[in-house]
């Protein structure tokens, strides 16, 4: 079945789901938003290629949890025609470089001369 309908953003449906699944050991998840997927009924398509799999595999591994992350992401929706005038969409992930996930790293105050600063600005609050 092909499209041959520009949609409007009118027409792009955000579905949210308001009660989420809850995995032990995971972070709790309030809220849920999809944006296409397989019930939207329209003709969306994420195609990733080799190099950008590879970056993000290598990220992941990177990490101390195997997964990469990626600051600032959002996603970008292309409406194309092909030759034989069909009109489909590509959903792209945009953002910032990904970084290999460091949980549960954590922050420690310095040692040393840094720590005698940190020390001289506590007693003038």
């Amino acid at each position: 079945m092909y499209d041959t309908k520009v949609p409007i953003m009118d027409e792009i449906k955000v579905k949210r789901k308001d009660t989420c699944l809850q995995i032990a050991g995971s972070d709790e998840r309030l809220r849920e938003y999809t944006l296409g997927g397989p019930d939207c009924g329209r003709n969306i398509q994420m195609i990733l290629d080799i190099p950008t799999l590879e970056l993000l595999l290598g990220v992941a591994r990177a990490s101390l949890d195997n997964k990469a992350t990626i600051f600032g992401a959002g996603v970008t929706i292309k409406v194309c025609r092909d030759n034989a005038g069909n009109i489909y969409e590509t959903l792209h992930i945009v953002g910032h470089q990904p970084r290999a996930r460091r949980p549960g790293v954590a922050l420690s105050m310095p040692t040393g001369p840094a720590q005698s600063l940190v020390n001289g600005w506590k007693s003038r609050w």
